[in-house]
């Protein structure tokens, strides 16, 4: 593809920093992006195969906890575990229920990677008994809770660079490296 066309249909800003890499050598820069491109659509499928394992360990784990096949929808209510996130499950429920399609399963698949990251927060851990680590059976020890926090954090803002084709084939200094990788 040339680069005009590129620039045109994807932007100038987005292919700057490739071309700025590649010493403004167009079909370098284009072939830079490609590989980014290639490179995200690799990670993408590992990350989706955990982001569904991270979902349904917490689901299993906070099914059993709370006793409740339903616990997404009963924990929404004031003081409990989901209470911020009671307007969203609502119009999921609402949803499901109004098509006659409604199931747990389809509840936990429904929320983002955002969603089952947010249950690692402080508050989040103490209100959901202080007993979410135990999804990681394999943690070394002294891993604490903001500890996998910060990394989910980590791993959910990468997938959504992944997912929009951001550049992750440059170091902090702007150098092509996959490092960020």
């Amino acid at each position: 593809m040339k680069y005009e066309i590129c620039e045109k249909t994807l932007s100038k800003a987005r292919l700057n920093k490739y071309s700025q890499a590649c010493g403004q050598d167009k079909s370098k820069a284009i072939w830079l992006y490609q590989c980014n491109m290639k490179l995200s659509q690799r990670f993408y499928g590992v990350i989706g195969l955990f982001e569904v394992m991270l979902r349904n360990a917490i689901n299993e784990h906070y099914k059993q906890q709370f006793g409740d096949e339903d616990w997404i929808v009963n924990q929404c209510a004031p003081g409990c575990l989901l209470a911020d996130d009671k307007e969203a499950i609502e119009k999921a429920y609402k949803d499901f229920t109004s098509k006659g399609v409604y199931t747990n399963d389809k509840m936990v698949a429904s929320f983002t990677l955002g969603f089952w990251t947010y249950l690692f927060t402080r508050r989040n851990y103490r209100v959901g008994k202080k007993t979410l680590l135990c999804i990681f059976p394999n943690k070394a020890h002294g891993v604490m809770q903001r500890d996998v926090y910060r990394e989910l954090t980590e791993i959910r803002e990468f997938r959504n660079r992944i997912a929009h084709y951001e550049p992750i084939c440059f170091d902090a200094s702007g150098k092509v490296s996959t490092a960020f990788a």
